[in-house]
C-alpha cells in the first residue's frame, strides 16, 4: 500500500465496501428459491468491487531514481 498515490487507496477502500456489500446481499437473499434475476444486484457489487481492486493494482509510484 506504500506505492500506491493517494487515490489509489481511496479505491481500494471503496472497492472492499462495494465487494462486502456485494457479499452481504447475497448471502441475504439465498434464503429462498435460487433465480438469477433476484441476485444481478449483488453481483453487479462485487463485480464492480473487483473491477476497483483490479485497477488499483496498476496505480504504482514510480520512483525517481
Amino acid at each position: 500500500m506504500r506505492n500506491l498515490p493517494l487515490y489509489g487507496k481511496v479505491n481500494i477502500i471503496i472497492a472492499a465496501v462495494f465487494m462486502i456489500t456485494g457479499i452481504l446481499l447475497f448471502i441475504q437473499r439465498l434464503g429462498a428459491v435460487f433465480e438469477w434475476r433476484d441476485q444481478y444486484l449483488s453481483l453487479s457489487f462485487i463485480f464492480l468491487g473487483s473491477a476497483l481492486f483490479l485497477s488499483t493494482i496498476r496505480l504504482k509510484k514510480k520512483k525517481n531514481n
